[in-house]
């Protein structure tokens, strides 16, 4: 589930990763998706490929807040199946493109290559529009969602802008932002078919242990659990070996994650169409 600017076939196994750490929030984002394919038209007319279709993940973001940091995770495609695994009870690379601005191009945003994505930041609805044509498909429906829940006189939002070019299981696109006093997890759904209860199949993950807000009927799985009877210094050092084979891939993650244990709140079936905000609460 997130935004989407023309319709996708399908969306499942969504999961999202948010942390924080010296105010700045992470976020990773993961799913599955098909794509229309090339028509026979677009073949004829010589057409290797079509624009991609554009992903908007909303971000908070007031002027004079640093700006959109992207993080390169194509190392990590496996991401959140290590971070499931450090669920699991047993015994005992990549590149930071920390953007200014995200400066134009003629009178297009700046598209970013972060592994296997193409990536624009917008810091308002409007400059959506400066969205290269080239790269991103972008349609009204999309534009009238973000207009109704992201455009308003004293919330103001950011956008991830990113072309998904292949199908199926790619690596996390991960970004930082400002942190809040919540964690902002971005899953209001719109692919071409807006519902209120959209079917969700989401695995949250965070490094925070306050109570979700949003949707309720969740299912959490933590560190906590699995060593309920051990002392918070055993559950530190069994998250600082489950962590160190993602922070030696991804090396951005190191201060998000740094002693921290792991929870993971699990959504399924029918549920308000809505984002999700974790109070930032430290989970040891």
């Amino acid at each position: 589930m997130c935004i989407f600017a023309d319709p996708v076939q399908e969306v499942a196994d969504t999961k999202i990763f948010v942390a924080s750490a010296e105010g700045r929030q992470y976020t990773a984002y993961q799913m599955q998706f098909e794509m229309p394919k090339l028509t026979r038209a677009d073949i004829v007319a010589g057409r290797t490929q079509i624009p991609g279709n554009a992903m908007i993940l909303p971000v908070p973001w007031q002027a004079g807040e640093a700006k959109i940091g992207l993080v390169d995770m194509s190392k990590c495609v496996d991401f959140f199946d290590k971070l499931a695994e450090m669920l699991t009870p047993k015994t005992k690379g990549s590149r930071g493109l920390d953007l200014a601005y995200a400066a134009s191009f003629g009178d297009y945003l700046e598209v970013h290559k972060v592994g296997n994505f193409d990536v624009s930041v917008a810091y308002s609805v409007a400059d959506i529009d400066r969205a290269n044509p080239d790269v991103f498909r972008l349609g009204a429906d999309a534009k009238v969602t973000l207009q109704k829940y992201y455009e308003g006189p004293v919330f103001k939002y950011a956008f991830v802008i990113c072309a998904l070019a292949r199908d199926g299981k790619i690596h996390p696109l991960a970004y930082t932002s400002a942190a809040r006093e919540k964690l902002f997890v971005p899953t209001r759904h719109e692919h071409g078919s807006v519902t209120d209860l959209p079917s969700w199949d989401h695995a949250i993950y965070t490094t925070a242990s306050g109570d979700p807000v949003g949707p309720t009927g969740y299912k959490t799985s933590s560190f906590k659990q699995l060593f309920r009877d051990y002392s918070a210094a055993k559950i530190a050092q069994y998250a600082d070996i489950g962590w160190r084979p993602v922070v030696a891939e991804v090396p951005e993650l190191a201060p998000f994650v740094k002693g921290a244990a792991l929870t993971r709140y699990t959504y399924m079936g029918k549920l308000p169409n809505q984002d999700v905000r974790i109070p930032m609460v430290s989970s040891l």
